[in-house]
């Protein structure tokens, strides 16, 4: 029976522990490459080689002898917000089946201070007409059917986005960014502050078996990256799940970030 391969770039660890299995190499073989070869070097040499650095490298652990087995299984990691532990009891969704849920669960928060016919009020307002960049970009998300749900390859990526220019998914998820601004240019009340103050960072690891030939590249050059001592730019890669939910059963586990959910 093959043998199942799992690509985790959960951590470092993981993610070296990973790569010996796929490339049947001991982590300090790796490393051995890692030192012995310098990308920016190799890169200054070679101006023709317009390939993308996870490649560069797959074919050094080639060239010393490695042989590469493709992964059965790749973790993801969704880094978002949630206000309920219950939120991902049906998988995650893409956006068009969560927005109702995003909806009700932004109205809890002002709902002692706001009615129910006011707020939809406002959504409706925003869904049709209101004006601001943050407004358009509202209505060009939910116009789509194909609207995730996402996930990154490196986890790291999500802990320090500054370093790969990614988006701060667990500071606020997009679409609730542009709905809480939006209700600030309108009511001048920072529903963000508040949506931020009582949710709570989270990380879904959750696993997907389609091929990514991509996933490996990225997942070498991340632990270069590291090993190098670097900022993590360029290593990562992104899962779109284009419209279809991650069931439950493909949902491996779910990390808190700040204190528990009560």
């Amino acid at each position: 029976m093959a043998k199942n391969l799992i690509l985790d770039c959960a951590s470092v660890s993981s993610a070296y522990q990973s790569l010996e299995q796929i490339v049947q190499r001991s982590v300090d073989d790796i490393k051995s490459v890692f030192n012995n070869f310098n990308l920016d070097h190799y890169s200054t040499i070679n101006p023709s080689d317009v390939r993308k650095p996870g490649e560069i490298l797959l074919e050094q652990l080639m060239d010393e002898g490695c042989e590469i087995a493709q992964p059965s299984e790749i973790y993801w990691f969704h880094a978002t917000r949630v206000l309920r532990t219950d939120s991902f009891i049906d998988g995650i969704r893409p956006l068009n089946e969560q927005i109702e849920r995003i909806w009700n669960d932004l109205f809890t928060l002002v709902s002692e201070d706001m009615s129910e016919f006011d707020w939809k009020q406002f959504r409706g307002n925003l869904e049709t007409q209101q004006q601001g960049h943050h407004a358009e970009i509202y209505r060009n998300r939910t116009m789509k059917n194909d609207n995730g749900p996402f996930g990154l390859l490196v986890r790291e990526v999500a802990i320090r986005p500054e370093e790969s220019g990614s988006v701060d998914y667990l500071k606020s998820p997009e679409i609730i960014e542009d709905i809480c601004i939006c209700f600030c240019d309108m009511y001048g009340k920072d529903l963000l502050e508040l949506y931020q103050e009582n949710s709570r960072r989270c990380i879904v690891t959750f696993t997907d078996s389609e091929p990514r030939t991509n996933a490996l590249h990225k997942a070498i050059f991340y632990l270069y990256l590291v090993f190098r001592n670097e900022p993590l730019d360029g290593c990562n890669t992104c899962f779109d799940g284009n419209g279809t939910a991650i069931l439950p059963e493909k949902i491996v586990r779910i990390e808190y970030l700040d204190e528990p959910l009560l």
